[in-house]
């Protein structure tokens, strides 16, 4: 599943609906922009392009609510332990009435449980346009996937998807999915000579990829050309290269 959510005046966040995802599938780490969300799942090995309405603002939480949620976090009252007894305390006698079990139930005034706010349901929260495969078509026998890391061009253009070989590697290294999103199709794929690719970041400008992997092969610089090929620049497998899982770019 992946949760939408907005922010309250308060800064608090609420979930204002969700895009149900296929069974079985991993969903891992989204890209998004604009109205456009891109999901990669990690089991299944796809990318799935959504289209999002916009969300309504988020909905201060109702004062009913807050009792309910107030009366829940209250500290619960204990009971002191009643005195000893002394010895001239009268004997109890077996007189008693004996309790019954008709008294009425004692009530609060708490709100029932179905009171609670629930999210909704957003069956229409999101329209799929597309999903489609980010592995290659000719791995070696015995390769074994799991897709990582999804990054959009901040032009909106290309969506580039990571993948993890963790079976029979091939020399060349493992792939990174090249997507265009309009048409959603795939581009090429472009093999880095990294094993295991875990993370990778687009620098802000939109001009260049940076990727490591974390098994093997160091860090690996390229460039984005018009359209969204990459091309090496630069790569160190130095101190330092060695088991890396993401970037920031200053």
């Amino acid at each position: 599943m992946v949760w939408r959510l907005t922010k309250d005046a308060a800064g608090a966040y609420q979930v204002a609906g969700k895009i149900p995802q296929k069974a079985g599938s991993g969903p891992r780490h989204l890209a998004a922009a604009d109205s456009k969300l891109f999901v990669v799942s990690e089991l299944d090995n796809t990318l799935s392009y959504y289209t999002l309405p916009e969300l309504p603002a988020a909905k201060p939480i109702s004062a009913k609510f807050r009792k309910f949620r107030r009366q829940c976090s209250a500290p619960v009252p204990t009971t002191q332990p009643a005195p000893p007894a002394s010895t001239e305390a009268p004997v109890p006698t077996t007189d008693a009435p004996v309790p019954t079990t008709d008294a009425p139930a004692p009530t609060s005034d708490a709100p029932a449980p179905t009171d609670v706010p629930t999210p909704p349901s957003a069956g229409a929260d999101a329209e799929l346009v597309s999903s489609a495969s980010v592995l290659p078509t000719d791995p070696p026998a015995g390769a074994t996937w799991g897709a990582a890391e999804v990054i959009l061009s901040p032009d909106n253009k290309f969506v580039y998807a990571s993948n993890r070989n963790v079976g029979t590697q091939d020399e060349r290294g493992d792939p990174i999915a090249i997507f265009s999103v309009e048409p959603f199709a795939l581009v090429k794929h472009v093999y880095t000579k990294l094993t295991h690719v875990r993370g990778m970041v687009i620098s802000a400008d939109g001009k260049y990829i940076i990727a490591a992997g974390q098994n093997a092969g160091g860090v690996v610089v390229y460039e984005i050309g018009a359209d969204g090929d990459l091309t090496e620049l630069d790569r160190y497998t130095g101190p330092g290269s060695e088991k890396l899982a993401t970037f920031a770019w200053l």
